[in-house]
């Protein structure tokens, strides 16, 4: 999951003003000064993923012998795998701040997101597992693309409107060209708050 940036380096505490010269030493793994805290975005999205990870180790014993349990493993693992890189080895920023190399790679795990979310809706309705736990299983995946939501762009959340939700390409058009309409206003309101207002001088009156 997210990891901490430590160090090393040892750090002294005065016990008390009294004694100067009495100390305790931190755990040698503790750095105040470099310890990174991740943002809560990032930490729900890690939090969310931990539980779908954990609902999909328990689904993995419970498919029954009709399911295509290679193609499920091989999808399941590969998303994991690009999920754990984008945890472990990228500092995640929102979609409007990210360099193109981190948008790639938040698409790319994005997308195979979606495809285990597909399988999962797929199984439901082919009856591979028991309807309980696919259901629970789904509903984690949905988690996790709630999560995902500040770092993906409108046209990934228009794909998962498509794939996993029903929605027709039109609708999904009509869609994006409203979100594309209320970010414009947006930014629109931003820039005027940001407009220096001239201050009244005496001399004006």
């Amino acid at each position: 999951m997210t990891e901490l940036f430590l160090d090393t380096d040892q750090y002294e505490l005065v016990a008390d003003e009294a004694s100067p010269h009495e100390t305790a030493e931190l755990p040698e793994w503790f750095s105040p000064q470099r310890t990174m805290i991740a943002p809560p975005e990032t930490l729900r999205l890690a939090l969310a993923f931990e539980h779908f990870e954990q609902e999909l180790a328990r689904l993995a014993s419970r498919w029954l012998p009709i399911a295509p349990i290679h193609r499920i493993a091989a999808i399941v693992v590969d998303f994991e795998a690009f999920m754990r890189i984008l945890l472990d080895d990228v500092e995640l920023e929102p979609i409007w701040t990210r360099s193109g190399e981190t948008n790639l790679l938040v698409h790319d795990t994005y997308v195979r997101l979606i495809c285990v979310g597909g399988v999962l809706r797929e199984a439901v309705e082919a009856h591979w597992a028991n309807e309980a736990d696919l259901v629970s299983a789904y509903a984690h995946a949905e988690a996790v693309l709630d999560a995902f939501s500040p770092f993906v762009g409108i046209s990934d959340r228009a794909m998962r409107r498509i794939c996993l939700e029903g929605e027709t390409l039109d609708g999904a058009l009509r869609w994006l060209a409203r979100e594309l309409d209320e970010e414009a206003a947006e930014r629109a309101r931003q820039a005027e708050a940001y407009v220096p207002r001239r201050e009244p001088r005496e001399d004006d009156n």
